[in-house]
């Protein structure tokens, strides 16, 4: 027979358990995507980076304030780490999904379609989207634009974070006693380490533009969905408009959110590349904007 401490701890162990295994826990949701863990470790560099500049004008011990910055340090190691599953598992999946749709709608833009399927038909009618297909010109186009844009992201993130990163870790800690690196760099591969900077504001760029595009595809898209609904005149057609709205408005509100996010992103790269230091009145809301906007776009695509 288990003795009470033993199944104390075998108690907490299951709730823990269950926690990260009930589909109907939102966090547990949130914390297992591929992108989860890069968000929060996101917003903990801001946080970081607001607490440091407090600490200073509170007149906290040098050696409090090196704490801070040694606890950023790790939070900006640890998205490094946290990137690289993440480009696995999340980023080059939507590379190739974002990379299809964009051949298959050149190509019916190309033929003349009046219709571009993006996703197979579901065998079930309640998962089907009005999305699922592009009726006309004019949302190929947009969600042309929206494909294209979200394709430079996730291509520029994989090269960023899966190419760049690495090689400025690998030439910062990657030294002996002496200061000597172990691995010796070209001159060409330091500067392409260098270019994260640069690789990322195209990031930024492409987001920010895939975003637009796609609350433009939306609209257009959910404007389609309604007058088909009206002019069936079913039995179902309230519930389709609805179900249809739905969708639509939790889509916008997912797009908007994450342009945001690129946006202020945006604004930082630029005050970066221009040479200047970001007085704190300006880097501290924006980079705690930025996440809090990653976050809450992650729990969006998560619901």
């Amino acid at each position: 027979m288990p003795s009470p401490v033993k199944a104390f701890f075998q108690s907490r162990l299951s709730d823990v358990e269950s926690f990260f295994t009930n589909p109907n826990n939102h966090l547990a949701k949130f914390l297992k995507t591929s992108e989860g863990p890069d968000k929060v470790a996101k917003f903990a560099d801001a946080a970081f980076d607001t607490v440091g500049e407090f600490a200073q004008l509170a007149g906290l011990s040098q050696r409090g304030i090196d704490g801070i910055d040694k606890g950023r340090a790790v939070v900006k190691t640890g998205r490094d780490v946290f990137a690289l599953p993440n480009i696995l598992r999340g980023i080059i999946p939507a590379f190739v999904s974002h990379s299809k749709n964009c051949y298959h709608l050149t190509k019916g833009l190309c033929q003349g379609n009046k219709v571009v399927r993006l996703k197979a038909e579901n065998p079930d009618p309640k998962k089907r989207k009005h999305t699922d297909v592009t009726v006309g010109k004019k949302e190929m186009v947009l969600a042309l634009g929206a494909n294209f844009g979200k394709s430079v992201a996730t291509s520029t993130y994989m090269l960023g974070f899966g190419g760049c990163r690495p090689i400025q870790t690998i030439y910062k800690y990657g030294r002996d006693k002496q200061g000597n690196p172990y691995i010796k760099m070209s001159e060409a591969t330091l500067k392409f380490g260098n270019a994260f900077p640069i690789v990322m504001m195209i990031n930024h760029v492409g987001g920010l533009l895939g975003g637009g595009f796609e609350i433009a595809y939306q609209d257009v898209a959910f404007g389609r969905e309604v007058k088909h609904s009206r002019q069936a005149r079913g039995d179902d057609e309230q519930a389709r408009i609805d179900k249809a709205y739905g969708f639509y408005k939790h889509k916008v509100i997912e797009e908007f959110v994450g342009g945001l996010e690129k946006f202020l992103e945006l604004l930082m790269d630029i005050v970066h590349v221009m040479g200047k230091a970001a007085p704190a009145w300006f880097r501290l809301p924006t980079t705690l904007g930025i996440g809090c906007c990653a976050i809450y776009k992650e729990w969006l695509k998560t619901a």
